[in-house]
């Protein structure tokens, strides 16, 4: 029963762990919605003030062409007169569309602005001088500060002024060819309109997309600080009583031993054991969280790391004994290396167990060392059955588990929290190093260790001291 119960406690956590990150469609809480709906007042704002930029550019340039080359329209005003009148125009608007709220919304300036240049080019002198640019701006404008429908509409009636003003004005020349500048002034129109309304959509769509990707991944940092409490909840929650429980089943085990039948020791070791399984799954859980947290002070000395090997070699002796695996040491006497003792015995006692865990028993777990560069390397391997290529990284995520098929008989039936490569993970990192796995063949990384015929090694890379860099080469064990 309680097996039952440990394996609910790590689906439910394995569950909370494992939601992808593309699949989360809870909405947002509700300071990430304020955090995005402020966010995503900022590209309008962009765009209103690119606009202006642009309009005011376009109009300067305008106007500096038609003081090069004055002509002089319909009712004998200059064109750089009608250009500075836009510009003044501009500059009104600019100026009162901060007082008057109607204003203020670019696409109601866009009406304005067609009624004005309609009459700029009614008494223009050529039908495609600097006021027909004009038209070409207010194209770009509407089309990136409407939708497209509204859009085209005020296109077309762009296309309609100038199809009926054109012939009336001064320089238009009663010809054929008039007529195909005219055409082609007009596709000119509806090419801009049409690719700024296509850009506009783009731009549009990714900055959905965009916004939804940040609603997402608020989400996703939301679930996982909620699953961090929980986990410190329940750690917390589940290790005062399980301490009294174990004191407990001491004293009963202590105090009883000569007065209970064989069935009833049997039970009684049962139940101790378990609540000492709990107890590891819950100072796994604490660790992880104390690891993801930054919670965790590490006590950095400098240290021999072929020493750590061997504690944790000498207290996995039960274990060993129990599941049959033999562990061959093949490190170097002297393996300098700046860290916490305590922490480092933790991650090769975990990618042990895992290897005695997820391999038949009796399998040979080889464990090996050398320097390369300014590392200090350590390879744990043995020759089971492997890890799936595919499964090379994930084995490192919380309450992962590789189900790989294997003689039952021979399986070891020892399950652990699935939380033993992450912690190793994180103290691998804590200490600025690497922690990673290949199996079945030979990789790049792994090309100075010979053969390995099938199993998986575990390779974990830590700094050498700085005054010792330069010597790695005498501590390499060949």
């Amino acid at each position: 029963m309680l097996s039952k119960y440990y394996a609910k406690i790590g689906k439910s956590l394995a569950s909370l762990y494992g939601r992808k990150r593309n699949t989360v469609e809870a909405p947002p809480v509700s300071a990430a919605a304020g955090d995005v709906t402020r966010s995503s007042r900022k590209p309008a704002i962009a765009l209103d003030h690119a606009l202006w930029l642009i309009r005011w550019i376009t109009t300067l340039g305008l106007l500096l062409l038609s003081i090069a080359q004055p002509l002089i329209g319909r009712v004998g005003l200059p064109t750089w007169t009608l250009i500075a009148v836009f510009a003044c125009y501009s500059g009104a608007v600019g100026l009162f569309r901060r007082r008057i709220a109607w204003l203020r919304p670019y696409s109601r300036i866009a009406l304005v602005d067609l009624v004005v240049v309609a009459a700029l080019y009614t008494v223009a002198a050529s039908p495609g001088g600097p006021v027909f640019v004009l038209f070409l701006l207010l194209t770009v404008c509407a089309s990136c500060t409407t939708t497209p429908l509204p859009g085209f509409l005020y296109t077309a009636i762009i296309l309609t002024i100038m199809t009926v003003v054109s012939p009336t004005l001064p320089q238009w020349a009663h010809d054929p060819m008039a007529v195909r500048d005219l055409v082609a002034r007009l596709i000119v129109v509806l090419l801009v309109y049409a690719g700024t309304t296509v850009l506009v959509h783009q731009v549009n769509h990714e900055r959905r997309v965009a916004v939804a990707a940040s609603l997402a991944t608020e989400r996703q940092m939301e679930l996982h600080r909620m699953a961090e409490t929980f986990i410190a909840s329940v750690s917390h929650e589940f290790r005062t009583p399980l301490t009294a429980l174990q004191a407990g089943l001491g004293l009963l085990d202590g105090s009883l031993q000569d007065r209970l039948r064989t069935d009833e020791q049997h039970l009684l070791g049962t139940v101790r054991r378990n609540s000492e399984r709990l107890g590891l799954l819950v100072g796994d859980l604490l660790t992880y969280n104390q690891l993801e947290m930054g919670a965790d002070v590490l006590d950095r000395d400098r240290i021999d790391l072929s020493d750590v090997v061997t504690h944790a070699v000498v207290s996995l002796d039960p274990l060993l004994r129990e599941t049959g695996h033999v562990v061959e040491l093949q490190i170097a006497d002297h393996l300098p290396v700046i860290g916490d003792a305590r922490r480092l015995e933790q991650l090769l006692l975990n990618v042990i167990v895992n290897a005695c865990e997820h391999t038949p028993a009796g399998v040979e777990i080889r464990i090996r060392s050398a320097v390369q560069g300014n590392e200090v390397v350590l390879a744990v391997s043995d020759n089971g059955p492997g890890i799936p290529p595919e499964e090379l990284d994930r084995v490192f995520q919380p309450f992962h588990r590789v189900h790989v098929a294997m003689n039952s008989h021979h399986h070891s039936h020892r399950h652990g929290s699935g939380l033993g490569l992450a912690i190793a993970q994180g103290i691998v990192r804590r200490h600025e190093g690497r922690l990673w796995a290949e199996s079945g063949y030979r990789g790049e990384r792994g090309e100075n260790w010979g053969e390995n015929a099938g199993g998986t090694t575990f390779y974990v890379a830590l700094p050498l001291p700085v005054s010792l860099e330069a010597q790695s080469e005498d501590l390499s064990c060949h």
